[in-house]
């Protein structure tokens, strides 16, 4: 990818409040806010990290609810303790996961019922690698995983 090794730094104790670009995130001070009904829609994404200084910059999003319109409406970007951060309940794609497409059915993804995460990128979309031997990007929210 064109990234000098000089610039990689050694990564010796992960812990539960490692993350990476492209994580699907939740804020830990969620479950206290006011507005319970909008506050469960919104989740973040982590676009860089400062190991060192344990925070991470996060893009945040609400998801559709409208078929019409099928992409999430980015809120705001944040600088945020990774303490604050924890993973989303929902959207735990990993390279490897299968998943089950239930919402977004357009285009040359209008056939696509089942398929392969291949990542998680920091523009809040999954690569999935189709059942037909395509490969898309998706919204998280128009997946289902299903395996352990």
């Amino acid at each position: 990818m064109g990234i000098p090794s000089t610039q990689l730094y050694p990564i010796h104790h992960l812990d539960g409040q490692e993350c990476f670009p492209g994580d699907f995130v939740v804020s830990g001070a969620a479950n206290i806010e006011e507005n319970q009904q909008l506050k469960h829609r919104e989740y973040g994404v982590v676009q860089r990290v400062d190991h060192h200084g344990r925070t991470a910059i996060v893009h945040w999003y609400r998801t559709y609810t409208s078929a019409d319109e099928p992409v999430p409406q980015m809120l705001n970007e944040s600088e945020m303790s990774v303490y604050d951060l924890k993973d989303h309940p929902d959207f735990q794609y990993r390279p490897g996961t299968v998943v089950i497409r239930v919402a977004n059915f357009t285009g040359e993804d209008a056939n696509c019922t089942a398929g392969q995460v291949i990542d998680n990128f920091p523009t809040g979309r999954v690569k999935v690698w189709w059942v037909d031997g395509h490969t898309s990007m998706c919204w998280p929210q128009d997946l289902y995983k299903a395996s352990n």
